[in-house]
Parts: C-alpha cells; sequence; structure tokens
C-alpha cells in the first residue's frame, strides 16, 4: 500500500456579492497534507435563512 501526501491549493474570492444556497460550502480540504487557505473579500452576502452557513 503506497501512502501519498497530498496538500489543497489555496482558494480566493474577490467578489461584491456572494450568494449562498441551500448546503452551499467552500471547503479546501486534504486527505493526508495540509489543508488549503480560504480568502473571501466581499462587501455583502445574501443567503437563504435556512442556510447553515457561518457567516
Amino acid at each position: 500500500m503506497t501512502s501519498t501526501i497530498s496538500n489543497s491549493g489555496n482558494i480566493t474570492i474577490d467578489s461584491p456579492i456572494i450568494l449562498g444556497l441551500e448546503d452551499s460550502d467552500i471547503i479546501a480540504n486534504a486527505v493526508n497534507g495540509k489543508s488549503g487557505n480560504i480568502n473571501i473579500t466581499t462587501q455583502g452576502q445574501i443567503r437563504e435563512l435556512c442556510s447553515r452557513s457561518i457567516w
């Protein structure tokens, strides 16, 4: 069995408005390595009331 370590890339979002619907997620996971960073620059967000987002 071979074990591979792989790092996740970074996610950068630069948008005036971000719209989150239902169970929308932004994820930067890695299986056996370091997960990536998520950088969001926005002036506002819109989400559904039932969204489980932590914004």
